[in-house]
């Protein structure tokens, strides 16, 4: 019995995380939307707020290469990748890749 709760409380804690990523990503998408002087839709403030988001949880991936990182520094990755959005990370690989 023991163990299924641990299991439960290791899977909550990977949803907190989740959507502490997600979160994160969207409160900087409506960051920038807020600093943009042109029209925005609530279709397209929407649909800034979800894909801000998913790249921001991407930023969960980064365990697979460091598994011990500290969440703090787990946050700081989601926050630069939100910033950095699709057009940000696209120059930025095909700078690294020399592409």
């Amino acid at each position: 019995m023991q163990e299924k709760i641990a299991a439960a409380a290791t899977w909550w804690d990977n949803i907190f995380q989740a959507l502490v990523f997600t979160g994160i990503g969207m409160l900087i998408a409506i960051g920038q939307i807020l600093q943009t002087k042109e029209p925005i839709t609530l279709k397209q403030a929407l649909g800034r707020c979800i894909t801000t988001g998913g790249l921001a949880l991407v930023a969960g991936s980064v365990l697979a290469l460091f598994p011990g990182l500290p969440f703090i520094a787990q946050i700081g990755i989601a926050a630069m990748l939100a910033s950095l959005g699709n057009s940000g990370l696209e120059l930025l690989i095909q700078r690294m890749f020399g592409r």
